[in-house]
C-alpha cells in the first residue's frame, strides 16, 4: 500500500500563463476543471485538486515517520545509557575516565570484540 502512495504519477504540465487552455470552464464526467486543467475532487463540499490530495497524504506519511523516528531515537538513547550506567557499575569506575572513551560510548557501532580490547587495555583502571 505504501508503495503505491510513492509511485509518482503522470506529469501534466500546467497551461502557460496567462494562457487559455481548451479545457478551463468545462466539465470532464461532470466534475469542473481547475486552473491548471486537472479534474477537481469534491471533498467536505469544496473542490480539491487530486495533486492536493496525494501531498495531503504524503504529508502525514511523513509527520507519521518523523514522530515515529523521533520515538525511537529517544528509546536508544535510553538504551545507552542504561547499558554504559550498568557498565560503570559493574567495572568500578567512570566511562570517561577510560581511553578510547568514544569507543566505548559509542559501543553499538562496534563489534563484541573491538569493545572487549577497549576494556582489555583499560584493565588497570578498573576496580577489583
Amino acid at each position: 500500500m505504501i508503495n503505491h502512495l510513492l509511485l509518482p504519477g503522470p506529469r501534466v504540465r500546467p497551461p502557460e500563463r496567462g494562457a487559455v487552455g481548451p479545457l478551463r470552464g468545462r466539465e470532464i464526467r461532470g466534475d469542473p476543471i481547475t486552473r491548471r486543467g486537472l479534474p477537481a475532487q469534491r471533498r467536505g463540499g469544496q473542490l480539491h485538486p487530486p495533486d492536493q490530495e496525494k501531498s495531503d497524504v504524503v504529508h502525514d506519511l511523513l509527520a507519521f515517520l518523523a514522530k515515529r523516528m523521533l520515538e525511537m531515537n529517544k528509546q536508544k538513547q535510553q538504551e545507552i545509557k542504561g547499558f554504559l550506567g550498568w557498565l560503570e557499575g559493574y567495572l568500578g569506575s567512570k566511562v570517561d575516565d577510560l581511553t578510547p572513551k568514544t569507543k566505548i560510548q559509542s559501543y553499538y557501532e562496534h563489534d563484541y570484540d573491538g569493545l572487549l580490547a577497549v576494556l582489555k587495555k583499560n584493565r588497570k583502571l578498573m576496580q577489583q
